[in-house]
């Protein structure tokens, strides 16, 4: 018996995950940007500039973790190119983030400016627009189409269950 409760528990907590990736899908489907909205800036060089401290919030999988430490300290390698863009990446710990800031290694990226308001993202050199903007429209439709499949087969089985008169998990009947 309780590994039908685990099971029927299971399946409750992956409708709720499968609900929570439809929507960040969804959001994600809304706000993107197609091929065309991109200006093509070209694949730039971008040398790292420096590197300084910053606070963010500990997104830690750990509550406790999170409790004791709430804002933790990572180091941004800050890159900028000869046109002005600039790139951040961070660091957990400061001596990576000085390695490269030392050896001066040059960072290839594509620039894709909206054409719109001028905001612009960096993606790798084989990148386009266009396969950019496929890239990110597949991973958001596949998200969807797989949470959506996910919850459309639970309410299915659900459905079955209470047509051949099994009892359904936490039926308010009783």
């Amino acid at each position: 018996m309780d590994k039908k409760i685990a099971l029927e528990l299971g399946a409750i907590f992956l409708l709720i995950l499968s609900a929570a990736v439809w929507l960040a899908g969804v959001q994600g489907l809304l706000k993107l940007h197609s091929a065309d909205e991109y200006e093509d800036k070209g694949v730039l060089q971008f040398i790292p500039k420096h590197v300084y401290p910053s606070p963010r919030k500990n997104r830690s999988g750990i509550p406790r973790d999170q409790r004791n430490n709430p804002i933790k300290t990572v180091y941004v390698l800050e890159y900028a190119s000869s046109d002005g863009y600039k790139i951040e990446v961070e660091y957990s710990t400061k001596s990576p983030a000085q390695k490269v800031l030392r050896e001066k290694k040059a960072l290839s990226q594509r620039v894709l400016a909206l054409k719109e308001n001028g905001r612009y993202i960096t993606v790798d050199p084989e990148h386009t627009a266009e396969s950019y903007a496929a890239s990110q429209r597949r991973k958001y439709l596949i998200a969807t189409l797989l949470s959506t499949l996910y919850i459309v087969g639970f309410f299915a089985v659900l459905i079955l269950q209470y047509v051949r008169g099994h009892r359904l998990p936490y039926d308010p009947m009783q």
